[in-house]
């Protein structure tokens, strides 16, 4: 690969020359002719070297070396002149030049600008390499010494002048050293000075003596010394570190040397595991240290042969080396400067050191052996050995982006994680760049300002921004955007750390980032949910909350208007339950998307739940505006929905209020729409109404009556009226229908029209209907069994309690416990109950029909009434509605004739209600009404009085038949 050259020349004559020569060489030229150019080509683009002549216009070669050197770009420069001038050539190479080069008049200078930039360039290139050994090898001397730290004994490491390079924390704390560095850089006389000034090395206590005792360790590295301290003696052991120095170990052997006290207490209270055999490799003793060490019991000793704990390829020719030691008894280490292995009773493995001795039990030789477990000493070296790898291993496969930096923020190492992750090749980045190159200018300019706010001090927008904290000891994480090399970018978390040299001082920084790509979506996510609903999308109760306090605030600011809608489903629940949560999802979908297109981008369409939602409408210049979008929604909202098979109509009803009319904070505006839309229900549905306060006062109202029916359930005070029905053709009562009604000791009667409807709203009808069966079927049943005739009950049935899951085990248990027929009761059902098609109503029905249960529609003709839904379901009787009882109108007469047609028709029973005067029952006798109910008779009464009115009614009635008769 050749060399990039930039080359600074104003004379085009010697630039000529020159350039030509380096390409045969096989050099790449790029060639300006003054020094600020030369700058600029530095700052875009990579060189090799720089080739420059000093004598030129603005900048000379000198001052464009200062210029390069104050830059901190670190380049070889070599500067060429004609001049005859040495000191010109000194005050180059001492402000860094890479060489000098004098022309001269032959030209001979030329044949020496290559050879003198290939050495420049190569020895720049050595410089660089030396200066990334060095930093590399001090962070892994940092974490050698971190992990000599963790041990428990003594390290001491001395360079290759035996001088005090590290002691670790437990050697400190042996010695009381309280700072780390003050052993550094000391004589090794003057730790041996330490050591005996606290106890005895060898016995002696002589600093010459012992010196040379420690030189004989530092030679050999063969017997260990003894430092015996007032509560502690040590085994100091060498060990080489290279060519650079050694290691001292010290380890607490003082139980070790209690066995100088006697023969049976060193072997069996030694602190070490020791064994001792004869000739023929029987164990004929053990100490504790020893059974634990071969996990056998002191039982197992004298059954055991040494070899069965020799490793299997070292059990050869064992036999022998010990008959070999019988012959020979002098102490000695086996296999010295070798790795010992024995294994215990379990086939562990574990690495020993094993010392021999001879001794004399019980008149017969034996060999004493001594064994030491270095489980421990054998990790420190393996740590040691391995202080590099571990530290390459989690650069390299660190899964997070890894940059380390100079003091400046060069980039002097970068892990394989950053490069897949911002698509950079090493090369472009070591040495070659500023850790800043990551970043944007606008986030530094950003993270400078807040740094230089809160620190009190100018803080730069470049790399003292990112490091400005963990300089001043505060490492945290912050959330940056890098920029890959494509210019895409990827949202990261950086922690910064300073890497720092043995004395403390800082010589760079750690720069840890990882992609929280991922993160942010997922936290995006979850705010997402967290303030829209999960159905529609639309922004749930708590961001309309906050949207609505936002457009309150400005429309404040700016003296406007705005309205809060309140709009909810009429009849939604019963289409939800009938077909179910899927269809009714569906629809509300498409309700929603219908209330987006019904309003401004500026407005805001919420879902509150269920089938409630809320628009927000800001900037409303009038009431007309709001009636406009009021119409729309109602409009829209009302085209059929096809959902699954069924071809659905859904109606709103929408209340509004206004800011600042009906309110000046979120939840007065709410509460008041929200009353206006109750009003709007009660007015007959599909209709908007804007709030007036008096709804507040009938809010409060009905709300004290909604508290009295529970109350007035709660104490029994509810009342069952009973209204006789009249067969015309022989004038005898063949039943009666149940009316509920509530006698308030403060407000009298209230009609059933005031508090049903709100039962109905609440829900509460469901336990008002299930209660009036049971009682109804209860009296009933008491009333036949005393009177003797078979009397049927007719009981109002509610939608809500109808579209119950249970309803027909209600109807079965009320029957059951009252002991009434199913055939003597008679359920009355509206007939919008039965205007959805839906599978659920034509199995209630059929199962109460199958039961015997008598099946009416009530209130025929006032709703949607159709031949097809009468033919459709087991319906027994169609009820007249008192409203066409006013005869005086043709249309009613038309009407009641029609359903008396269909009646017959379809061969079902029809009862006329409402009936006060002679001429209405005529009229309906003649159309072919079979039963008759209504004031002319009887109003409903007390279960008490029923019997008595029971006779009064027959007694009318039967004189009138008996007077058509004639």
């Amino acid at each position: 690969m050749s060399k990039s050259i930039l080359y600074v020349e104003d004379d085009l004559v010697q630039a000529t020359l020159v350039k030509p020569m380096l390409a045969d060489e096989g050099y790449s030229v790029y060639h300006v002719n003054n020094g600020f150019s030369a700058l600029e080509a530095l700052q875009s683009s990579k060189f090799d070297a720089v080739l420059t002549d000093h004598y030129m216009p603005n900048l000379s070669g000198i001052e464009l070396l200062q210029e390069i050197g104050t830059r901190g770009i670190q380049i070889p420069v070599v500067i060429m002149t004609a001049a005859n001038d040495i000191s010109l050539a000194f005050s180059a190479l001492r402000l860094g030049a890479a060489d000098f080069i004098s022309k001269d008049a032959d030209g001979n200078y030329l044949n020496i600008i290559a050879p003198v930039l290939t050495r420049a360039t190569e020895k720049h290139q050595l410089q660089v390499r030396a200066r990334q050994l060095t930093q590399q090898l001090e962070v892994e001397k940092h974490i050698s010494y971190t992990t000599m730290d963790a041990l428990t004994q003594g390290v001491v490491v001395l360079d290759e002048h035996q001088r005090v390079k590290y002691c670790n924390l437990y050697f400190r704390k042996l010695f009381q050293i309280e700072r780390e560095n003050k052993l550094a850089g000391s004589e090794l006389k003057w730790l041996i000075s330490l050591c005996i000034a606290h106890g005895e090395l060898n016995g002696v206590q002589d600093p010459k003596a012992a010196y040379a005792l420690v030189q004989a360790l530092l030679a050999d590295q063969r017997e260990p010394l003894q430092l015996r301290l007032p509560n502690a003696v040590l085994e100091i052991r060498c060990s080489l570190l290279g060519d650079s120095g050694h290691v001292l170990t010290l380890a607490d052997i003082s139980h070790q040397v209690e066995q100088l006290n006697a023969l049976d207490r060193v072997i069996n209270l030694a602190p070490v595991a020791m064994l001792a055999v004869e000739k023929s490799g029987k164990i004929v003793l053990a100490n504790r240290k020893a059974c634990e060490l071969l996990e056998i019991t002191a039982e197992q000793v004298n059954e055991i042969s040494i070899n069965r704990f020799v490793p299997f390829e070292s059990r050869h020719g064992h036999q022998a080396l010990i008959s070999n030691y019988f012959d020979n008894m002098t102490p000695r280490r086996m296999r010295e400067g070798m790795d010992l292995e024995l294994l215990n009773n379990k086939g562990a493995v574990i690495p020993v050191e094993v010392s021999l001795s001879g001794i004399e039990m019980h008149g017969k030789q034996r060999v004493l052996a001594t064994v030491v477990d270095i489980s421990h000493r054998k990790q420190a070296e393996r740590v040691m050995k391995q202080a590099h790898q571990l530290t390459q291993s989690i650069i390299e496969q660190s899964p997070f982006s890894i940059v380390a930096t100079d003091i400046q923020g060069k980039i002097i190492a970068v892990s394989p994680a950053l490069e897949a992750m911002l698509w950079y090749e090493r090369d472009e980045l070591v040495n070659q760049q500023n850790a800043k190159v990551f970043h944007e200018q606008g986030e530094l300019d950003t993270r400078a300002a807040l740094l230089s706010a809160e620190l009190g001090a100018e803080i730069e927008a470049g790399f003292q921004a990112l490091v400005e904290k963990a300089r001043r000891g505060v490492v945290e994480g912050c959330e940056w955007t890098y920029v890959r090399k494509d210019g895409s970018t990827l949202p990261v978390n950086l922690t910064v750390n300073t890497l720092r040299s043995e004395d403390g001082v800082v010589t760079g920084y750690l720069l840890v980032a990882y992609d929280i790509t991922d993160q942010k979506r997922a936290n995006e996510y979850i705010e997402h949910i967290a303030h829209h609903d999960g159905l529609t999308g639309l922004p749930n109760r708590t961001l309309m909350q906050d949207r609505l306090q936002t457009a309150l605030l400005r429309v404040k600011r700016q003296q406007g208007g705005l309205a809060v809608l309140v709009l909810d489903l009429d009849r939604f629940k019963r289409i939800n339950d009938t077909l179910g949560h899927l269809a009714g999802d569906q629809l509300l979908k498409t309700v929603a998307e219908r209330l987006l297109h019904s309003v401004r981008e500026s407005d805001t369409v919420c879902r509150m739940g269920g089938d409630e939602f809320v628009v927000l409408l800001p900037d409303i210049d009038s009431i007309k505006d709001v009636e406009r979008v009021c119409r729309k929604i109602l409009e829209l909202v009302a085209k059929p929905i096809t959902v699954g098979l069924n071809n659905l109509v859904v109606t709103p009803s929408i209340g509004f209020s206004l800011y600042p009319e009906h309110g000046d904070n979120p939840e007065t505006l709410l509460k008041h729409a929200d009353m206006a839309m109750y009003h709007a229900k009660q007015s007959g549905r599909s209709a908007y109404k804007v709030f007036d306060h008096s709804l507040a006062s009938n809010n409060l109202e009905n709300l004290a009556i909604e508290q009295a029916l529970h109350e007035a359930f709660r104490h029994e005070r509810l009342e069952l009226h009973y209204q006789p029905q009249l067969d015309v053709s022989n004038g005898l009562v063949v039943g009666v229908e149940a009316l509920l009604r509530w006698p308030d000791a403060k407000r009298g009667m209230i009609p059933p029209a005031q508090f049903i409807p709100m039962a109905e709203t609440t829900g509460f009808i469901t336990t008002l209907g299930e209660w009036v069966l049971r009682q109804a079927c209860a009296d009933v049943q008491q009333l036949r069994v005393k009177q003797g005739v078979n009397y049927r009950v007719a009981v109002n049935v509610s939608p809500r309690q109808f579209e119950h899951a249970n309803f027909v085990s209600i109807v079965k248990a009320a029957l059951q416990e009252s002991g009434l027929p199913p055939q003597a009761l008679e359920l009355e059902i509206t007939e919008s109950m039965l205007m959805v098609d839906s599978d659920a109503i034509t199995s209630k029905l059929s199962a109460l029909s199958k039961m015997g249960v008598v099946l009416a529609i009530d209130d025929f003709g006032t709703g949607y009434s159709s031949l097809s839904y009468v033919s459709q379901y087991p319906i027994d009787v169609i009820k007249i509605d008192r409203s066409f009882m006013a005869i005086e109108k043709k249309q009613n007469v038309a009407i009641v004739s029609a359903i008396t047609a269909i009646a017959e028709g379809l061969e079902l029973e029809v009862v006329a209600e409402g009936v006060e005067s002679v001429e209405q029952l005529q009229f309906v006798q003649r159309k072919g009404c079979h039963v008759v109910q209504g004031f002319y008779y009887s109003p409903a009464v007390p279960l008490k009085d029923l019997v008595a009115t029971i006779g009064v009614v027959q007694s009318k009635g039967q004189e009138q038949a008996a007077l058509r008769k004639i």
